[in-house]
């Protein structure tokens, strides 16, 4: 009685059986089927919906395949159902609507494939899992961005996108776009345009922490707590919700504190402050001081 190889599906001759087809049989289990599991590549079209792959005894069919490029559009997340054999496949999810796919089989684990991502996956006849779960060799190169959910942990990174991750643990970062992070840890340099911290930052050593430099005309769209080096004052300043003011402390030591003797923009109190200045003090045409 013929039967069939329980991964792949191959025809399995029994003794004395097929006599005149046998080669037949053996062609398409040799050219055929055992091509699709080695080095097939199967398109695996998606109409906004779930898609279970065909799988057939000793037919050509599409889970038998090695590679599998997921193409259509979604308007959400979508399976991909394999059969729940010993299996390998490279996964590509190139449907549009930007949304994952998960490849998965009637029940156990799936791995979820982002869009755009290609995905090493295998299935242990009972679960889906990432092939891929991690680099620890080598060099790893991103051009756009990396979203990472749990920590990220690196010599060195060097980033030509975004960078978006839970913990980050590096010598140094180096971004031409935006890093957030909800811990950080450097120990050495940060270069990027834009850092983001959902918590608090703690510099150590015996350095020193450099703010952004820049005129008066250079003063960025202002929001609460930022800090700056003014050049055109030559002082630090920071903004408290209203204003631009001015950052002091004491020269000399700590004996003595200076101010600029020409106030040249309109300038407010704050509320239930006091203010002084040592004279003599010009304010130039047109300005108030409220």
């Amino acid at each position: 009685m013929t039967t069939y190889s329980q991964s792949l599906k191959l025809t399995l001759i029994g003794d004395g059986e097929e006599a005149g087809t046998w080669g037949g049989t053996t062609n398409t289990n040799l050219g055929t089927l055992l091509e699709q599991a080695i080095t097939g590549v199967q398109t695996i079209p998606m109409s906004n919906a779930d898609v279970t792959l065909t799988s057939i005894d000793g037919t050509a069919d599409q889970a038998r395949n090695a590679v599998l490029v997921v193409t259509g559009t979604n308007a959400a997340v979508r399976d991909l159902i394999a059969p729940l054999v010993n299996k390998q496949y490279l996964v590509i999810n190139n449907t549009t609507g930007g949304f994952a796919i998960n490849i998965r089989g009637s029940s156990g684990f799936s791995v979820s494939i982002p869009n755009g991502a290609s995905v090493f996956v295998y299935c242990n006849g009972t679960n889906f899992y990432s092939a891929q779960q991690s680099y620890t060799t080598g060099n790893f190169t991103v051009g756009g961005n990396l979203t990472v959910t749990g920590n990220t942990n690196a010599a060195a990174a060097t980033f030509t996108g975004n960078v978006a991750a839970l913990n980050i643990s590096t010598a140094n970062v180096t971004a031409s776009g935006a890093v957030n992070a909800a811990t950080m840890t450097i120990t050495g340099a940060l270069t990027g345009n834009v850092a983001t911290f959902s918590g608090n930052s703690s510099f150590n050593g015996t350095g020193a922490v450099k703010v952004p430099v820049g005129t008066t005309g250079q003063q960025p769209s202002p929001v609460t707590g930022m800090i700056r080096f003014n050049s055109t004052d030559a002082q630090f300043e920071g903004y408290g919700g209203s204003q631009w003011s001015s950052i002091g402390g004491a020269s000399a030591g700590g004996a003595v504190y200076e101010n600029k003797q020409i106030i040249a923009s309109n300038y407010t109190m704050t509320t239930d402050y006091n203010g002084e200045s040592v004279g003599p003090i010009t304010i130039d045409s047109g300005v108030r001081s409220l």
